[in-house]
């Protein structure tokens, strides 16, 4: 099917063959009369190919659009099995001179392609499968007990911070002079490690914290004796990490017992160590106490660690937790909703891909328009307009639209995954993404 500038130049030389005016060929197309003058007098001077564009002035392109889509194959492709390895932009142009479509290509041009086909691939985004199925349960009920304390119940967010170190900096630092930064040596002395133990009450934001040389379940349990004084006559729920050291069931349940069964412990899933509030705590303690500090000793380290600990008491305040857990009911207990989505240009090269694969053929191209993936037809000389158009509705769900002659999007039927609208645009409008079949002599 051609383009429909085409059949609008075809129009104009039938009507003037028949002998009408060029304000009425304007009026009846819908063009200017200065369009119709250019493409009558092309016309009558080069005859009917006169109605595709001609070539422009400059020098050619070096590289076919075939050439370019190699290249961005290349790129996208894994370098090994598994995609274990990405490769890198010297050995794409390795691959890409060994391709007859290529031959020889400098680095910086193919650099160049990539970055005008937003192709980058020593960029990659990750995500986390979440294995647990139980995983929204678990984080809802943390969330719900960060919202709101049982009655007569204090919640604890409890953990540890092992590794600190007491270093002293061999030189003293220098003063801070105008218009420059505050310079610092880079030697320094070790003079032992410590572990702390903290307990933060997520309503109160009051901590009870002790420094320990070591991270042993008895330093823990000494810790919860603490807490267990504090709050006399109160039940407390303790949040937790994954640590073995945390979860002795048998320890606990003797700790328990001896203090009338009124602690609750509640682990957090796997991967959501983020839940522990104490965590927002040990950064601010290692943003004002350990960053870029010097201690003489481990006594000196503890001396400021417990001052810093009485001066949040005394100004305590909680933590703002903003999240409020996952929405509850059928249709969000998938966890594989947890993974993050694709950004939409990673969608329309997904689209691209797909649609090369159904149509088969490589005249074919995506692109983005705000939220939305339109599809064009590559043909020549330039890329057509958009004859569809993706967007996403939900996570991983997509309606479709096509371009109708008017120039209005019309919804296509249904929605779906990506993949499945792919091919709903593939047999549907297949005949507007057919290839041109110009002969290569008059392009």
């Amino acid at each position: 099917m051609a383009p429909p500038r085409e059949v609008t130049r075809a129009r104009i030389a039938l009507m003037a063959d028949q002998g009408c005016t060029n304000i009425a060929i304007a009026q009846e197309l819908g063009v200017s009369v200065q369009t119709v003058c250019v493409w009558r007098q092309r016309v009558a001077s080069r005859g009917a190919s006169g109605i595709w564009a001609i070539e422009r002035c400059g020098r050619p392109p070096r590289f076919s659009h075939d050439a370019k889509l190699k290249l961005i194959e290349l790129a996208s492709n894994p370098q090994e099995a598994g995609g274990e390895r990405r490769a890198t932009l010297n050995e794409i142009v390795v691959d890409a001179e060994a391709e007859p479509t290529v031959g020889k290509i400098s680095r910086s041009h193919v650099h160049r392609i990539l970055r005008a086909a937003g192709t980058r691939p020593r960029r990659i985004q990750k995500w986390l499968s979440i294995p647990d199925v139980a995983f929204r349960e678990g984080v809802n009920v943390i969330c719900d007990l960060y919202r709101k304390a049982p009655r007569n119940a204090v919640v604890l967010s409890v953990s540890r911070k092992t590794g600190i170190q007491a270093i002293e900096h061999r030189f003293r630092r220098r003063a801070l002079l105008e218009r420059s930064l505050r310079r610092s040596e880079l030697e320094y002395f070790r003079h032992g490690a410590q572990t702390l133990f903290a307990a933060l009450d997520v309503h109160t934001g009051q901590v009870i914290a002790h420094c320990r040389e070591r991270h042993t379940r008895n330093d823990l349990v000494a810790l919860m004796e603490s807490v267990a004084t504090a709050y006399p006559g109160k039940q407390v729920h303790v949040i937790c990490d994954n640590l073995d050291t945390h979860h002795a069931q048998i320890s606990w349940q003797v700790f328990n017992a001896r203090h009338g069964r009124r602690f609750y412990f509640y682990r957090p899933p796997p991967c959501a160590s983020w839940l522990n509030q104490v965590e927002l705590w040990f950064a601010l303690y290692t943003r004002r106490v350990l960053y870029d500090a010097s201690h003489i000793s481990i006594a000196h380290l503890r001396e400021c660690t417990e001052q810093f600990i009485r001066e949040q008491n005394l100004a305590a305040r909680p933590f703002r937790w903003s999240f409020r857990g996952f929405r509850r009911g059928p249709a969000h207990d998938d966890h594989r909703t947890n993974m993050p989505d694709l950004s939409t240009r990673d969608c329309a090269v997904e689209l691209w891909h797909r649609l090369r694969t159904l149509l088969g053929h490589n005249e074919v191209a995506t692109g983005t328009y705000g939220r939305h993936i339109l599809v064009k037809r590559w043909g020549f000389p330039v890329c057509h307009p958009a004859v569809a158009r993706l967007t996403k509705s939900a996570h991983n769900h997509y309606v479709a639209a096509f371009r109708g002659h008017s120039g209005r999007w019309e919804p296509l039927p249904g929605s779906g995954p990506l993949d499945e609208m792919a091919e709903r645009v593939a047999t549907l409008l297949e005949p507007y993404l057919e290839p041109d079949t110009i002969p290569a002599s008059q392009r």
